[in-house]
């Protein structure tokens, strides 16, 4: 078992978390699979028996792995966020975060593999497949890095105008001064029996 603490983790301080912001998916990807590299040359892990799984950031790694390659077998995500499409920020509205995301598609090659996960986990042969939602509202801001890193996303690709990036991320900003600020965060349990 490989548990790495790749850029963006817990534990070695401010910067060293940090390091991720605007990228997301991205340095803390390549540290994952620079690990599991490193274990199958030294003959430690079978490539053709790998899984992957995590909670929180590390379900959404888990997600994102499946959606950037084949050579996992299985994978377990636990509370992570896996479905851009059921993210709602308020006050910006379903309209205004959609285009943002579309914009940043750039990001992630599978937005709504949540949705999915039932299908897929089924046509794997697993049984008796589980999914649970779980949403999380957040009021106080704590989450709103993941609109921040959408907007360096849709900068990046140029599928979004620059004042329409700014106008956006003004208005966070400012329901989070006002208080008039909510982010509601669906994460996917997903449970299953091989």
């Amino acid at each position: 078992m490989f548990l790495p603490n790749p850029r963006g983790g817990r534990g070695h301080g401010h910067d060293f978390a940090a390091r991720v912001a605007g990228a997301v998916g991205l340095d803390e990807w390549t540290d994952i699979c620079a690990g599991i590299d490193l274990l199958i040359a030294d003959g430690v892990a079978d490539p053709g028996r790998l899984g992957i799984g995590g909670w929180s950031h590390g379900g959404f790694m888990a997600a994102w792995a499946v959606g950037q390659t084949d050579r996992f077998g299985a994978a377990v995500m636990g509370a992570g966020i896996s479905d851009w499409g059921m993210l709602a920020v308020e006050p910006l509205g379903a309209a205004a975060i959609g285009e943002l995301f579309a914009a940043a598609s750039v990001a992630y090659r599978t937005p709504l593999v949540g949705r999915m996960l039932y299908g897929a986990m089924r046509a794997s042969g697993f049984s008796d497949v589980k999914i649970q939602i779980l949403a999380s509202a957040d009021t106080g801001g704590h989450f709103s890095p993941i609109v921040f890193n959408m907007a360096s996303y849709a900068r990046a690709s140029g599928r979004m105008a620059e004042a329409k990036i700014d106008r956006l991320l003004e208005a966070l900003k400012r329901s989070l001064e006002d208080g008039t600020y909510l982010l509601v965060l669906p994460q996917f349990l997903v449970t299953a029996t091989a």
